[in-house]
């Protein structure tokens, strides 16, 4: 009952906090529930040797229920994952991407939402990057690619206004390059902007 409290009131808290990620920062109060049923099962009085042992061989297979499913889920994760590389924000579409700007050291690479710039970090080793929308409005530099989600994707809605920008004018120097996960679905799009020179 703690626990939903807890989520509950972080839901209130943080609005724009929609992810599972954000219902779960009440970790690791939900392990140190589990962790007393089981530790009261195991100590629990019982009349008899019999009873006793029924006790504890149910705070095992409570025990053992839960790391089962926590192991087929993880399993199953696996299997997704080799299968379609990741779908959405967390797919290897991003690797491809790294491996396309390798050859341009100090490229300035912008994320226009959520879900870039952490996977960048690690992936790339000598990049401008940049995330705007916390700050405010991004604006355009010469040179640089914006990264933005698809709709159904999107968080920030300042990634969907450029990529609509660059759809209607491309003359203004915009070019737009897809980048679909293993499924063929649309994972991100890589936006360059090389202004026309007066």
């Amino acid at each position: 009952m703690l626990s939903l409290t807890l989520i509950t009131l972080g839901v209130f808290l943080l609005p724009a906090a929609v992810r599972m990620h954000h219902s779960i920062l009440v970790y690791p109060f939900p392990h140190l529930v589990l962790a007393m049923a089981v530790v009261t099962l195991w100590k629990m009085p019982a009349d008899g040797a019999l009873a006793k042992w029924g006790l504890r061989v149910s705070a095992v297979a409570v025990l053992g229920v839960v790391l089962a499913g926590h192991l087929s889920a993880l399993w199953q994760t696996q299997q997704l994952i080799a299968v379609t590389g990741g779908r959405g924000w967390w797919s290897d579409a991003i690797e491809r991407f790294c491996k396309d700007v390798k050859d341009q050291p100090r490229q300035a690479i912008v994320s226009l939402d959520w879900g870039f710039n952490e996977q960048l970090c690690f992936l790339t080793d000598d990049k401008q990057l940049s995330e705007p929308f916390w700050s405010g409005e991004p604006t355009l530099s010469d040179g640089a690619i914006y990264l933005v989600h698809p709709p159904e994707y999107t968080l920030i809605p300042a990634g969907l206004e450029l990529l609509d920008q660059a759809r209607q004018s491309p003359e203004r120097g915009f070019s737009i390059r897809p980048y679909a996960d293993r499924e063929g679905a649309v994972a991100f799009y890589a936006i360059s902007y090389h202004p026309p020179k007066e």
